[in-house]
């Protein structure tokens, strides 16, 4: 068991050294930035390995739900890192799509639903 000190050195967002302590939920130690106001925890719960791991498998056609239940996280969190990683991508390409990227044919995942009204007999 560590019973060392576990510091935040500085703030995730703005990398100042101006942090009080602000709670604890889930039994870990969150810091509020005096700079910035922003909140932030200690240590990170999955690594960008794991990250890669997830995309990767979307890539090659691996359902959403399915990498969840493989790495032991939440699909909406599998879901989160997906759309995180298509918008940074997005903002890289910087351009709208051309008629010739438009997809012909598309495939269903598991974020597929339909909402319809049933007709009464």
């Amino acid at each position: 068991m560590n019973i060392g000190l576990n510091l935040m050195k500085e703030c995730l967002f703005c990398k100042s050294s101006n942090l009080i302590k602000n709670g604890k939920p889930r039994g870990k130690q969150r810091w509020k930035c005096r700079d910035c106001k922003k909140n932030g925890l200690e240590g990170k719960k999955y690594s960008i390995e794991q990250q890669k791991r997830v995309i990767m498998a979307y890539i090659r056609g691996v359902g959403i739900r399915v990498i969840g239940d493989i790495e032991g996280i939440d699909f909406q969190l599998v879901f989160y890192w997906i759309k995180r990683i298509g918008n940074r991508i997005k903002a890289v390409k910087g351009r709208e799509p051309r008629k010739s990227d438009y997809v012909e044919v598309i495939e269903m995942d598991d974020l597929f639903t339909y909402v319809g009204k049933q007709t009464k007999n």
